[in-house]
């Protein structure tokens, strides 16, 4: 997740918040009709909670992909859910998914990442403030980047207050010759989530 929060503004109010600005003691005595300039130091005081949030809420784990011989594809679900928190709209913000890489039974076999695909994304929202326009991702092999959800009707001016739940199909289809994990031991992988705002 990146945050970012620049600029130098005079006066600032944030949700409602109480943001105040105090100028320095040190200004210029300048004589008539002269031109002289001066520096006044500014301090920023913010209240908790005065910054609104936007975050990775609930990410549901995946039930686990039985094994079935002769199966074409194994599948199973996750549950990403996004929290607004009386924050400033961005266009866009994406959530996004990406296997950390190949799948691993822990004594040296392992199946592809591109064998994991997205094969389905549907997102359920719930606005408390504002509205908005949610693309519900794309779909492919997850050894790169899938966009599970983006949202792309927000406005900067405009706090929003919400719950984007967004549920991802994966089919795991391992290749021809895959050999079958050991007794006591399973196909491990970790799928990264990342918001980027």
């Amino acid at each position: 997740m990146r945050k970012r929060l620049s600029g130098v503004l005079l006066a600032l109010g944030m949700g409602g918040a109480l943001v105040a600005f105090t100028p320095g003691a040190a200004f210029a005595t300048c004589a008539t009709g002269s031109v002289c300039s001066s520096t006044a130091p500014l301090s920023a005081t913010l209240t908790a909670g005065s910054i609104g949030s936007r975050s990775i809420s609930v990410v549901g784990t995946p039930a686990a992909f039985a094994e079935v011989l002769g199966s074409a594809g194994l599948t199973s679900s996750t549950t990403v859910a996004v929290a607004e928190v009386s924050v400033a709209g961005v266009n866009p913000w994406t959530v996004t998914a990406t296997l950390a890489g190949a799948w691993s039974d822990g004594v040296g076999d392992s199946i592809p990442a591109n064998a994991l695909a997205d094969t389905a994304n549907s997102t359920s929202v719930v606005n408390g403030a504002g509205s908005s326009s949610v693309d519900h991702g794309t779909t492919g092999t997850l050894d790169g980047s899938q966009t599970l959800v983006q949202d792309t009707g927000e406005l900067s001016g405009t706090l929003y207050t919400g719950t984007y739940t967004t549920t991802s199909n994966l089919t795991l289809t391992p290749p021809n010759q895959t050999v079958a994990a050991p007794a006591g031991t399973t196909y491990t992988n970790t799928l990264d989530i990342t918001l980027i705002d």
